[in-house]
């Protein structure tokens, strides 16, 4: 009896292990699957990290053929095709063009797309891989220098400003990159509102800069005979290289000034002839007339002009933009400025789209401005890192230079030329001198800046007529050059932006302050 008892209890043990063994069984299949669907699932560990190496993987193919694009580009700011398959060929190893290697199938045309360790790297017209703002966005306010890179080129984007939003302002460095000086804590309307005045809200709000790109600020020795004078300037204007200053010391330099001249369709650029005695076009320089010149100062009501201050100046211009490889420039004619002696000379002044010119330059005179301009960066939120400052003759010329090949949109047996730059006819404020109705309602006086989308070139209006925009170049001993033309020229030399004149910024006895004369700011 007690056998068949204890026969009953092992078989019934037996059961329990083998439930508890299914059991176990059920519970390991059941945690192999989870396991397993961490690891491989859609958000699994091994999911993720392939994730994280393709991502890794793809940065890194786009990493090493920008810097390739990076180093590709040519003084006019474009890619050159065959510099760039030189350059891939040389530095990213393995790199395939549609399955074959550069030497069998090299770049022909952008933009196109390249294989880099089996990623795909887009390259753009620009260079950039997806173009547009790389680092940053647009619409952002930057509390701090910083440089971004936009469709493949750098820009240093000043502490305090805000990279436009507006289409057609923060995508293309050649197009003109547009920033707004907008007091921290101010939300701008980037979007058309309902009566359609939002971007044009924010455009005569606040003020605005476009930035100009300047690859080769300084001239450097070209002949490898380690010295550096005209001969280099004259073998990189070969080289489709422009540099605005070239060393006179270990410290100080002068500016190279440029003479732009278009004949039967062909323009050519020439850098101004200089000695250390002359006394036309060139900078820095002290104006020495002893009626007319710097010592008197304006009655000595605004601050007195030295050759030192002026070489400190332009010392420091030059090197911030070889540095940043480029500067600002006022998007506007400078508005809003005083004329009141009485009044502490940093009022401070506007470079908004929409101010009357003809008004807020009223009894203005050069050394006015020029204490104005350089006091607006210490009245606004932009980094003291940086220097704001009427515009130099050389700056002035980069630009020109920037937009050489933009083409002139009137043409007529009167008004002939193939460039912007020469011919600017229906593309500025010129009244009805140039026989060209602007719309503007006096044939002869400013319109305000800013009046006509049709005289914006490259993000910056007004360069061709309008006001005459004064700069710190001199052109004699008694002189301040002024450039752009203005609204009341006749003839065809008034409708150039690249025009040259000068005039006295200061005469004995009265304070000189034309109603056509204007300036521009410059910001680096």
């Amino acid at each position: 009896m007690k056998e068949q008892k204890d026969q009953k209890q092992n078989m019934k043990n037996k059961g329990i292990t083998l439930i508890a063994l299914v059991v176990t069984i059920v519970v390991l299949l059941i945690l192999a699957a989870v396991s397993i669907s961490m690891l491989t699932g859609e958000n699994g560990v091994i999911t993720q990290a392939q994730d994280a190496k393709d991502k890794t993987g793809q940065a890194s193919a786009e990493e090493r053929v920008n810097v390739e694009v990076a180093g590709s580009f040519d003084s006019n700011g474009n890619v050159s095709i065959p510099l760039l398959n030189e350059n891939l060929k040389k530095n990213v190893e393995g790199i395939t063009h549609e399955g074959k290697t550069l030497d069998e199938n090299p770049i022909t045309s952008l933009p196109t797309t390249v294989e880099v360790d089996g990623y795909e790297v887009e390259i753009t017209e620009k260079g950039s891989s997806g173009g547009g703002i790389e680092q940053g966005e647009a619409g952002k306010r930057y509390d701090k220098d910083i440089k971004v890179t936009i469709g493949g080129e750098e820009v240093s984007i000043p502490g305090g400003s805000t990279i436009s939003k507006i289409p057609g302002e923060y995508e293309d460095v050649d197009e003109g990159i547009v920033i707004y000086i907008i007091p921290e804590g101010e939300t701008p309307n980037w979007e058309a509102d309902e009566d359609g005045d939002g971007i044009k809200d924010v455009q005569e709000k606040y003020d605005q800069f476009v930035w100009v790109p300047v690859p080769n600020a300084i001239a450097v020795d070209m002949n490898d005979d380690e010295v550096v004078n005209e001969t280099d300037i004259d073998l990189m204007i070969a080289q489709d290289k422009y540099p605005m200053a070239i060393a006179t010391d270990d410290t100080n330099y002068r500016g190279v000034l440029y003479d732009f001249n278009e004949n039967g369709g062909t323009l050519t650029i020439s850098d101004k002839s200089w000695s250390s005695t002359s006394t036309n076009s060139r900078e820095p320089a002290y104006l020495t007339d002893t009626l007319r010149g710097d010592a008197i100062s304006a009655n000595n009501t605004d601050p007195k002009i030295t050759q030192e201050l002026l070489q400190n100046e332009f010392n420091g211009m030059v090197n911030k933009v070889s540095s940043n490889k480029g500067f600002w420039v006022g998007r506007y004619e400078t508005s809003n400025m005083t004329s009141n002696n009485t009044q502490d000379k940093t009022n401070k002044i506007k470079v908004v789209r929409g101010a009357t010119t003809g008004v807020s330059r009223n009894s203005i005179n050069w050394y006015r401005m020029y204490a104005q301009q350089k006091a607006y960066r210490s009245l606004t939120e932009i980094s003291s890192a940086r220097t704001s400052s009427m515009i130099w003759g050389s700056q002035w010329d980069q630009i020109m230079i920037w937009m050489k090949d933009v083409p002139s949109e009137y043409t007529d047996t009167t008004y002939t030329g193939k460039y912007y730059i020469t011919n600017a006819v229906g593309m500025g404020n010129f009244g009805v001198s140039s026989g060209i109705n602007d719309g503007w309602s006096s044939t002869s006086s400013p319109a305000p800046t800013g009046y006509q989308d049709a005289y914006r070139v490259k993000n910056i209006y007004d360069l061709a007529g309008n006001l005459y925009d004064w700069t710190l170049e001199a052109s004699s001993t008694n002189n301040r050059a002024v450039r752009g033309g203005r609204c009341n020229l006749t003839g065809s030399d008034g409708t150039r932006p690249d025009l040259r004149a000068g005039n006295y910024p200061y005469n004995i006895g009265s304070s000189i302050s034309y109603s056509t004369y204007g300036s521009r700011s410059a910001l680096y």
